[in-house]
């Protein structure tokens, strides 16, 4: 069953602004990490795999009691009740998840039935997606997406602003500047010829 983005919307709405918390929480923590160095070297798979590590851990500590999580064969959920599986995937220019298309992967796309809870019904499956923009990519968007299959999706919701009392990502710090040296206007005076009056006409 494919459920609507209204119903995501009226499933996970009052949980959106802890969801995007997650994901902002977690990108500020990579750009903190005290290995600019390192960072610079790593390929953008290797980047988008430790924020992905991140953000679960923040998903773990912010939903523990509410969500049920599972780990199985490389593969980690959220199981929202009986109605949705939510995985976490990076968006690239396409706004389609990076993936090596493993059978796994193309069923969970192509939202065929997945593990779920005894005595539910078959859940939607979802990815909680988010881009990173600027030059420093901190600028974080954070959607929820229905997929269809490996290159199109049922519906997109992008989630507002972060709400009040939600840290935005870190920004990174700009070199101070070199100090400015200013001649007092005193010494300027100072500097200045006096008029030879004498020779004056």
């Amino acid at each position: 069953m494919i459920r609507s983005q209204e119903e995501a919307q009226d499933c996970l709405g009052p949980f959106s602004d802890r969801l995007q918390a997650c994901v902002t929480r977690a990108v500020a923590e990579y750009q903190t990490i005290e290995t600019a160095a390192l960072r610079a070297q790593m390929s953008k798979r290797s980047d988008a795999s430790i924020i992905n590590d991140l953000i679960w851990s923040q998903l773990r500590s912010e939903f523990e009691g509410d969500f049920v999580f599972s780990d199985r064969r490389n593969r980690r959920l959220m199981h929202v009740g009986g109605d949705f599986n939510l995985r976490v995937k990076k968006l690239d220019g396409g706004m389609r998840p990076r993936n090596i298309f493993t059978q796994l992967v193309l069923d969970y796309l192509e939202q065929h039935p997945q593990m779920h809870l005894p005595g539910m019904g078959s859940p939607t499956n979802v990815d909680l997606c988010y881009t990173r923009a600027g030059a420093a990519e901190v600028a974080v968007q954070v959607y929820l997406r229905c997929p269809r299959d490996r290159n199109d999706f049922f519906w997109l919701w992008e989630f507002d602003e972060p709400a009040a009392g939600v840290e935005p990502a870190a920004q990174p710090l700009a070199p101070p500047e070199p100090p400015r040296r200013v001649r007092p206007r005193s010494e300027e005076t100072a500097l200045e010829e006096p008029a030879d009056e004498s020779s004056a006409g």
